[in-house]
């Protein structure tokens, strides 16, 4: 008896860890763009030389401090499948544009279509975002992850 209960309790155990379901009211609120160019051009250049490499690296650490430290990019998700992205530049005044998300199979999609002052690129096969640990990381259509690129949420 105390076998099966053991088993009983190792299944249930594993089987509620494995769940990735995740309810639309979890996604609601602010997200800030983290967004690493060199963990991005790292992962899309493993066939570049040394010098190519030197060159492609200092010039991605240098955009990744100047970006971090002059814009900020958020995005806020409400509840009527509304996603406001906010862009603010250092000095200068803060965008504001609307764009629709859904879910489907515990995947994030972005619809910029009904939105001609943003592209975001990703509700035409652009992939997916994933919440993991209450954040949001992204993926391409082949379900690789895509690295640089996430929404910590604030």
């Amino acid at each position: 008896m105390k076998i099966k209960l053991l088993i009983l309790t190792i299944m249930t155990i594993s089987w509620s860890y494995s769940q990735k379901n995740f309810k639309k009211s979890d996604i609601y609120g602010k997200y800030k763009l983290e967004l690493n160019l060199t963990d991005v051009v790292k992962s899309e250049n493993d066939d570049l030389n040394l010098l190519e490499k030197i060159i492609v690296t200092s010039i991605t650490n240098s955009i990744d401090r100047v970006s971090s430290e002059y814009v900020n990019i958020t995005f806020d998700f409400k509840n009527n499948n509304s996603l406001l992205v906010s862009v603010k530049v250092e000095d200068e005044k803060e965008e504001n544009e609307y764009i629709r998300w859904k879910t489907n199979n515990n995947k994030i999609y972005f619809d910029d279509s009904g939105n001609d002052h943003i592209n975001v690129k990703m509700n035409n096969g652009e992939g997916y975002w994933v919440l993991e640990n209450k954040n949001l990381v992204k993926y391409n259509d082949d379900g690789t992850k895509v690295n640089g690129i996430s929404l910590i949420r604030i």
